[in-house]
């Protein structure tokens, strides 16, 4: 197993949290876990993984498989899951 190793990048996000690349071996963390669907593109920060994000979702990949409410629209006061409309994505619940 390969060790995980970061580098910052010269973004931050909009809370102040400095921007990391990450790779094991020669596998970039982000993009890996973007195709899987299983994290999303922060396109305030960086237009790097909006392709992965979107093939995840095309193949409706992760959390793509359902509704959920992006973390960034959860801070926002928006409670109710939509289902494949466009970047409406993070953590939260899963409708089947």
């Amino acid at each position: 197993m390969n060790p995980v190793t970061c580098q910052p990048r010269d973004k931050v996000t909009q809370n102040g949290v400095a921007a990391e690349i990450c790779r094991s071996g020669r596998h970039e963390l982000g993009a890996h876990m973007a195709a899987l669907g299983w994290a999303l593109a922060l396109p305030s920060v960086s237009r790097d993984y909006l392709d992965e994000e979107d093939l995840a979702k095309h193949d409706e990949r992760g959390l793509w498989r359902g509704a959920f409410v992006a973390a960034w629209d959860w801070r926002q006061g928006v409670r109710e899951p939509t289902l494949g409309q466009g970047r409406t994505a993070g953590v939260g619940c899963r409708i089947k």
